[in-house]
């Protein structure tokens, strides 16, 4: 039998989507029925509608086109709400499909008298771009297009799709309806604003008059795909380009203008060049608490040029002497178009540009002298900072970084470089803890030829272990590396460095990840003393399926620089008591 599940996996493969990352209930079986039948659109069972969600904001970030998720009722959809948020704040474009009560039954719904009843749509609204109800099977269509179009155009992030259960049963019989789409909406961005030429004219003008610019290419960059027009702006100027998290990979970091990641779990050179621009120019950035220095830069001395496709950002927090509203791609290639226009204009002489190129590379040999002196092949426990190390020379040109929150992050930020194609991803937009795991599933399916590389915490990786039987059901090779320090180590930190205390509070047991793989049927590797680090991360890298690697790290040590500045303090405070 056909009926409205019909209608929206039709759709959904007319847009694109191959895959659906979700949890079956009750209520949303007629999509499963209407997918099975299919061979162009597939269901990846996960084991927790949180990993759904992240899978799907893992999809959309790495194939430029929307990911999908999907949950049932109440109970499903409550726990969509990490991964929506991520992907609200980061950007991201994702159709959430939950279902609801029968539609007669809505007023039972208050204390669960309807089971698994929930005010659903009041909850998911903050967190998303709009929650689009389907009140009936004829207006299905209209609305599921109006949900794809709001996903990826302005600026892109996450919709909802509610559908009663007595909607998503109801037989359709296949011929009066509309179900066309344009697969080109399922991809994003789907259309590009244009700036004004005011706009560009005063960029550029401000640009060509800077001694010391800065660009600071955020994750709107790589939203927009606009890297080879920053790339073509930062080498006509002869600017400095440092990014943010969400930004990172936005220009090869092995480039002779790239600095690397700004803010307090990020490099030494790009915080120098950062405090001494003259002007900074914002791109696809939303003046986040990182990359700021917790909004201490830029600084009122320092002008401020903002380019966004969300005018809202735009002097938000700093105040703007330029700013540009558009697409950063279209942005950045009616800037460089006017910037050849009217010439370099005697303002960066070639004596200039050698200067800005040879102070870049003197900071780059210094930092990565410095970093090289700070790990210690023999140090136990293993360093954090050493095992990226490993990856970063065990990853091809074109391999996959998946970093979970809180340290992994920025150990990832720092010693994991995105040269050629590399993609190194961040949980930004909420830095939830849990985020690599289910994030790298819907990657490993974006791009099935790569190596993906899980970077975790033994706190984070918890939080998803369910999701090693996804590996395994669906034949996913990730390679997981767990940082197993036996503790949630920032909260550490921050108890050790402010309350000047050792709490057990964020203490953990001591698991056996690699033996915890084995249980769910994969490959488990343990590494605990330094000389075998780099043979058994060797080893992970020549399986053919997934592998979790348990290393046992180093507590005190911190990809925050100004924390262990802290530490050193206190440790000779106490050595003078």
């Amino acid at each position: 039998m056909k009926h409205t599940g019909t209608i929206l996996a039709e759709m959904l493969a007319g847009y694109g989507v191959h895959y659906i990352f979700g949890v079956p209930g009750g209520q949303t079986n007629a999509l499963y029925d209407a997918v099975g039948a299919r061979s162009d659109v597939h269901h990846i069972l996960m084991r927790d509608e949180r990993s759904a969600a992240y899978a799907a904001v893992g999809y959309a970030k790495i194939s430029n086109k929307i990911g999908v998720c999907d949950a049932t009722v109440g109970a499903g959809s409550t726990k969509l709400t990490s991964g929506l948020a991520e992907a609200y704040n980061s950007s991201i474009p994702v159709i959430a499909i939950i279902s609801d009560v029968a539609s007669d039954w809505v007023r039972l719904i208050d204390h669960g008298a309807a089971s698994q009843g929930l005010n659903q749509k009041d909850m998911l609204r903050p967190i998303t771009k709009g929650v689009i109800r389907i009140p009936s099977q004829k207006r299905a269509p209209e609305l599921i297009r109006t949900a794809f179009r709001k996903a990826c155009t302005g600026r892109c992030g996450p919709v909802v799709l509610e559908i009663p259960h007595d909607v998503f049963d109801e037989e359709y019989k296949g011929d009066s309806l509309d179900l066309s789409t344009n697969e080109s909406g399922g991809k994003f961005p789907s259309s590009r604003s244009r700036p004004s030429p005011d706009e560009i004219e005063q960029a550029a003008e401000l640009l060509l008059g800077a001694k010391n610019p800065l660009i600071i290419a955020g994750g709107g960059v790589l939203v927009s795909q606009a890297q080879r027009e920053l790339k073509e702006v930062a080498e006509f100027l002869t600017v400095p380009v440092v990014t943010t998290f969400s930004g990172k990979g936005a220009i090869p970091e092995d480039h002779p203008l790239a600095l690397g990641v700004l803010g307090r779990m990020g490099t030494k050179p790009a915080k120098e060049v950062a405090w001494k621009a003259d002007l900074v120019f914002l791109i696809g950035f939303k003046s986040a608490q990182n990359s700021t220095f917790e909004w201490s830069f830029p600084r009122q001395d320092q002008k401020v040029i903002h380019l966004d496709i969300d005018a809202s950002e735009i002097g938000k927090v700093f105040p703007t002497a330029g700013s540009i509203i558009a697409d950063a791609k279209v942005g950045l290639e009616e800037l460089l178009k006017r910037l050849k226009e009217r010439g370099r204009g005697g303002s960066c002489p070639e004596r200039e540009s050698f200067r800005r190129t040879k102070e870049v590379k003197r900071r780059l040999t210094e930092w990565k002298k410095c970093i090289n002196e700070e790990i210690n092949p023999e140090r136990e426990p293993i360093q954090p900072q050493r095992v990226v190390r490993e990856i970063n020379d065990l990853c091809g040109n074109d391999d996959i970084l998946v970093c979970d929150a809180s340290f992994p992050s920025g150990w990832g930020a720092i010693y994991f470089e995105t040269v050629k194609e590399r993609r190194c991803l961040f949980p930004r937009g909420l830095a939830s803890l849990g985020f690599a795991l289910p994030t790298a599933i819907g990657v490993s399916l974006a791009e099935k030829d790569k190596t993906i590389v899980v970077l975790s915490g033994d706190g984070g990786f918890t939080y998803s272990l369910s999701e090693l039987a996804t590996l395994r059901q669906h034949r996913i090779r990730i390679i997981s590396i767990v940082l197993n320090n036996r503790c949630l180590a920032w909260i550490k930190w921050w108890q050790r460095l402010h309350y000047n205390q050792g709490y057990q509070s964020a203490d953990l047991i001591d698991l056996d990840f690699d033996r915890i793989a084995k249980g769910f049927g994969l490959s488990g590797i343990s590494i605990k003393d330094s000389g075998e680090l780099q043979a058994g991360l060797k080893k992970a890298w020549g399986m053919a399926e997934s592998v979790v690697v348990d290393v046992k790290t180093e507590v005190w040590e911190t990809p925050i620089f100004s924390y262990r500045e802290k530490l050193r303090s206190l440790s000779s405070k106490k050595g003078g008591m």
